[in-house]
């Protein structure tokens, strides 16, 4: 289930959301592309607990991001992360590379995302 921060995030003005559930949303971008969001819940054995816990990656959970174009019909997998606003950062980055021919962030949707109480 997405935490009340996640939801904030994945309401950002950038974004239409089209439908949700539980684990998964399914959001547009400003530029027309539609965005798929799943969140998977990892489960581990008593003994990796104390392991991950160690590499600082206190998590519960990962997200499998995928993506299709405006005219397409069917997603295809675009990465997984640890976290909805990581996946919030890989579709703006998409969004500028595709349109700017670059990887950086609008300075607008930068300070959006800065303004986000997680």
């Amino acid at each position: 289930m997405f935490t009340i921060q996640e939801k904030k995030l994945l309401s950002l003005r950038y974004f239409k959301v089209i439908t949700k559930s539980d684990s998964m949303y399914e959001i547009k971008s400003r530029n027309g592309d539609y965005w798929m969001i799943i969140k998977v819940a990892t489960y581990v054995s008593r003994g990796e607990v104390e392991q991950i816990r160690q590499s600082g990656m206190d998590r519960d959970c990962y997200y499998i991001l995928n993506h299709r174009h405006g005219d397409e019909r069917e997603y295809h997998h675009h990465t997984d992360v640890g976290s909805v606003y990581n996946a919030i950062l890989e579709i703006v980055s998409h969004d500028s590379y595709r349109f700017k021919g670059n990887n950086n962030l609008t300075e607008a949707m930068f300070y959006a995302l800065a303004q986000v109480n997680l």
